[in-house]
């Protein structure tokens, strides 16, 4: 079937919503979600909708499900974190659906788009300040990039547990490259990564992109393996020093010499996973694509979901 066909397909399953069809409705959204022809995030949207029409029905946790679900195959949706916000609450999680509701924010994208959808969750709600507070709190923050303690905790926690999951099999996958040698993540994010490589016998050096983050990391995510350092005061091995067996770096940096750099961290035979989207003429030189590493949701909304594992050409260091 032709990808063309795929959003007459979506629309005429939500025609028939409207129309009260639910049964034939959520048959062609099951149909949608399940089959891998489709990119993940038509899946997604098929999922959300399938989350929405059991919110509806009263049940909350299959509605909890479908959403998490739908977050892992594409968490750019400001819309679907609000609904996975709503059914927290009716949970009785209001913790969890405060960070569902500020996920929306982080989103990006004009503040109408996600701005709306929070006040009409505060309308939904019986109980609506949770969306109101979150909505005042990002309007008065006047960002979308999590960088306090409090949001830091929230991606810590990631309150979806199957994007948890998804991350946990992605760093397992990664220490396993790495053979319990030198590896360097780039932009560290809250350390849970390197915690985890820690945790599978890597010697782990987490580079975070603010002060505010590896204070957090060193908090929350010490490990007898692990250093956590800010970008400003990272300075590479010296010359005729062994570099890193494993570089990883899950979201694209602005600065354009950044794979280059990261690149040359590398040693011989060693490996480095970037995102996909950092590849449009293919593998760098002086590299080769590896194996696939397993695709992941990205560590904040809007990041790339899909990553590219390659191995810097040349023989493999010799161990001393």
């Amino acid at each position: 079937m032709a990808q063309s066909v795929i959003p007459s397909t979506l629309a005429l399953a939500r025609e028939e919503l409207g129309e009260g069809k639910i049964l034939e409705a959520e048959q062609r959204l099951r149909t949608l979600a399940v089959d891998r022809s489709w990119s993940a995030a038509i899946r997604a949207i098929a999922l959300n909708d399938l989350g929405v029409i059991a919110h509806h029905e009263g049940e909350w946790e299959q509605a909890r499900q479908l959403l998490e679900v739908s977050l892992v195959h594409d968490d750019t949706v400001a819309l679907t974190h609000v609904n996975l916000g709503q059914t927290l609450e009716r949970l009785s999680q209001p913790g969890e659906a405060v960070a569902a509701y500020r996920a929306a924010g982080w989103c990006g994208g004009e503040e109408p788009s996600w701005a709306q959808h929070l006040r009409r969750a505060a309308a939904a709600c019986a109980d609506g300040s949770l969306a109101t507070r979150v909505l005042n709190e990002l309007r008065s923050e006047h960002r979308l990039v999590p960088t306090t303690e409090q949001d830091l905790g929230f991606l810590r926690n990631d309150y979806h547990p199957g994007r948890r999951r998804a991350l946990e099999d992605f760093y397992l996958r990664a220490a396993s490259l790495a053979s319990g040698g030198r590896v360097l993540e780039w932009d560290s994010g809250t350390g849970v990564g390197c915690e985890w490589m820690g945790r599978h016998g890597c010697l782990v050096t987490g580079v975070g992109e603010s002060r505010e983050a590896v204070q957090y990391a060193r908090r929350h995510a010490q490990h007898p393996q692990v250093a956590y350092v800010e970008r400003e005061r990272f300075r590479p091995p010296p010359p005729g020093d062994r570099g890193y067996d494993l570089v990883v770096m899950r979201a694209p940096d602005p600065q354009s010499n950044t794979l280059s750099r990261l690149i040359e961290l590398v040693t011989p035979g060693g490996h480095l996973i970037v995102p996909e989207s950092w590849l449009p003429s293919g593998p760098p030189e002086g590299t080769r694509v590896g194996e696939k590493p397993p695709e992941i949701a990205g560590h904040l909304p809007g990041r790339p979901q899909r990553s590219v594992c390659l191995v810097r050409s040349g023989a493999a260091a010799l161990e001393a």
